[in-house]
């Protein structure tokens, strides 16, 4: 019965801690019997978002099903997490997924707040076109010393740092950290890497969302965006 069933689940967990398919089968058989999810809870002796959380993998997508087979994701909190957020964002998960690695809490909050900054970059773009547009260009002076020569403005430098230049980087990420600084490189959102510096002078280690190596671009071609506490 439905008492012997929690009993047994409860004396699993505390012996040995429960999968998340396997809690995720039970509270669907419990849903299906017509029971909520406060009901659940209250007789696992669970949070109410415990019970949502194992709700991840209850008809999860095909995708979400590898993730946790292959051991890349197996914390209820972090599937949830990403089942919801791929919901609304599909390419951005897609494209943070396809660099591979263990998905953890501190890797979905990063790229949360990449997707929310980057949206706030296009948001502030878009605002301040029609104000561009509406500005008239003023001709250079051609007379005296006002005809002075302007260097036209230098492209952004986009190449990659090479895994040779940047040994430490990638095992020494800034997840270790209690903060992750976002900042704006063109058009992409980037974490800026404060635990190692690249030789040349006046440059940092960037890293997007889809990157899987960090790249040394110039301190000047960035614009902060936000500090995201952990």
């Amino acid at each position: 019965d439905a008492a012997s069933g929690y009993a047994q689940v409860i004396e699993n967990e505390q012996r040995e801690g429960l999968k998340p398919l396997e809690l995720a089968l039970f509270v669907q058989a419990r849903l299906a019997e017509g029971q909520t999810q406060a009901q659940i809870a209250r007789e696992l002796g669970k949070s109410r978002s415990y019970v949502t959380y194992a709700t991840a993998l209850i008809d999860a997508p095909q995708w979400l099903m590898a993730l946790y087979r292959q051991g890349r994701c197996g914390a209820l909190h972090e599937l949830h997490d990403l089942r919801r957020l791929h919901t609304v964002h599909p390419a951005q998960v897609d494209a943070f997924l396809a660099r591979g690695g263990t998905i953890t809490r501190d890797s979905l909050q990063l790229l949360r707040s990449s997707i929310v900054a980057a949206e706030e970059a296009g948001a502030m773009s878009a605002a301040s076109e029609p104000a561009m547009k509406s500005v008239q260009p003023v001709p250079p002076a051609t007379t005296g010393l006002a005809a002075a020569r302007t260097e036209p403005a230098s492209p952004l430098r986009t190449a990659a740092a090479s895994e040779d230049s940047v040994p430490s980087i990638v095992d020494r990420s800034s997840r270790e950290q209690s903060f992750a600084l976002l900042a704006l490189w063109g058009d992409q959102v980037v974490e800026v890497l404060v635990d190692a510096a690249p030789d040349e002078d006046a440059k940092v280690f960037v890293r997007s969302a889809t990157d899987a190596v960090p790249r040394a671009v110039a301190v000047v071609e960035l614009r902060l965006l936000r500090i995201v506490r952990r």
